[in-house]
């Protein structure tokens, strides 16, 4: 059994996901790739031949690349443990347009997968007439049947080296002053990492929000496979070999106590943990949560999306307040409820940047996990000792900047 039948078989014994999570449809490059050639390009066929009636070769074309997409997207959000969410609302312009889908092509493929047993069909999708952000699509999840066809598709490449914009802005304008240096910094990394093989491959991106400083973090498919509800993407491998993540403590608060001159607890979570009698991981997800939170108005969001993760507003109450009783620096400083996410998310894209230059300058094929790196255990040392010092030298960079 190889490493991703392995993983294949954790995912099924976990069973289905919670509804809650899923993911739209993606374009994966990955849809032209030669693991169509063998029994999945049979499974292919089976499903044009029940979903199409038109012998038009451009119509059987049609079926035959969206059949392509759709399996390839069921196999990938498995990885994620997420259900593939899959509307059937496509107007001239619309995203599932601009892949070239169709209402007719959605629903023919879909129902022939479901017949088959390749697909199992979730929650049905519904339109919400008042506000249209709370429409869901219908959701989809792959069988075992498929699962197994397609195990090997982890370790497909998911992404075009040659095709992707290295810098994605969310607005107009283009505030980041360094920004021709740092996309020389993100194609020489990619560049270097084509050579390499990891879960999901696919050339990492940076993206950024419309206000100075803000958004900047790097991202990359591989840090969608899920690790905390099943731990499969730690146990994925890199050139074939087991992998370490080297991850910051704490990152965003010792950031933030850093930038007000506060110092810093390396057992801030624990500390918060013992005072509230909650839960380590609670603390943590409800400390990231407010950090993040945009403003008081969006506080209900916050807890909204916390009472998901089966943590009550009691709970949350009580972290923040044992937090800020602790540590008076987070309400001195209007640490929480106060949008300060988006500008530690742009401190990690600068780390980033130093992280992916040292990546060529030593030869360390690395991958981007949010702000930690997954390497080969015998570059772990190396790698830990680097973030550290870099992140020591953005935070003096940007202390004059950022002040809080």
């Amino acid at each position: 059994m190889n490493n991703a039948e392995a993983l294949v078989e954790m995912l099924l014994a976990k069973g289905l996901p919670n509804d809650d999570e899923s993911s739209a449809v993606r374009n994966l490059r990955l849809t032209n790739s030669n693991i169509f050639n063998g029994s999945l390009g049979q499974a292919i066929r089976d499903i044009v031949a029940i979903a199409c009636n038109s012998k038009s070769p451009t119509y059987i074309s049609n079926y035959e690349r969206d059949t392509k997409l759709i399996m390839t997207n069921l196999i990938a959000v498995a990885f994620q443990w997420e259900w593939l969410g899959l509307g059937t609302r496509v107007s001239k312009g619309n995203y599932l347009d601009s892949l070239g889908l169709t209402r007719r092509r959605i629903e023919d493929i879909t129902e022939a997968l479901i017949q088959v047993g390749y697909a199992t069909l979730g929650r049905g999708g519904y339109r919400h007439h008042g506000n249209a952000g709370k429409s869901k699509s219908t959701q989809y999840y792959p069988t075992e049947k498929l699962l197994r066809l397609g195990a090997e598709m982890l370790y497909e490449t998911a992404g075009d080296f040659d095709n992707y914009e290295p810098y994605e802005w969310e607005g107009e304008e283009r505030w980041d002053s360094n920004e021709g240096q740092n996309i020389q910094i993100i194609r020489n990394y990619n560049e270097f990492m084509r050579s390499h093989f990891w879960a999901q491959k696919a050339p990492t991106v940076r993206k950024l929000l419309t206000e100075p400083y803000t958004g900047g973090r790097v991202y990359t498919p591989y840090q969608n496979i899920v690790n905390r509800r099943v731990q499969i993407r730690s146990k994925t491998l890199l050139d074939g070999q087991p992998l370490v993540e080297c991850d910051f403590s704490a990152n965003h608060p010792y950031m933030l106590a850093r930038l007000t001159g506060n110092a810093f607890q390396m057992d801030f979570y624990s500390v918060i943990a013992e005072g509230s009698n909650c839960d380590r991981a609670a603390v943590k997800a409800v400390i990231t949560a407010a950090i993040g939170c945009p403003s008081p108005q969006k506080a209900s969001q916050m807890q909204y999306g916390l009472l998901k993760k089966g943590i009550g507003g009691k709970t949350v109450d009580v972290i923040l307040s044992t937090a800020t009783d602790t540590y008076p620096w987070l309400r001195e400083h209007s640490i929480f409820l106060s949008n300060k996410g988006v500008y530690m998310q742009w401190l990690e894209g600068e780390i980033a940047m130093k992280m992916f230059s040292a990546a060529v300058h030593y030869g360390i094929p690395m991958v981007n996990v949010h702000d930690a790196y997954a390497v080969n255990q015998k570059h772990s040392a190396k790698v830990d000792a680097l973030m550290n010092q870099y992140r020591e030298e953005v935070l003096e960079a940007y202390k004059p900047v950022l002040a809080i």
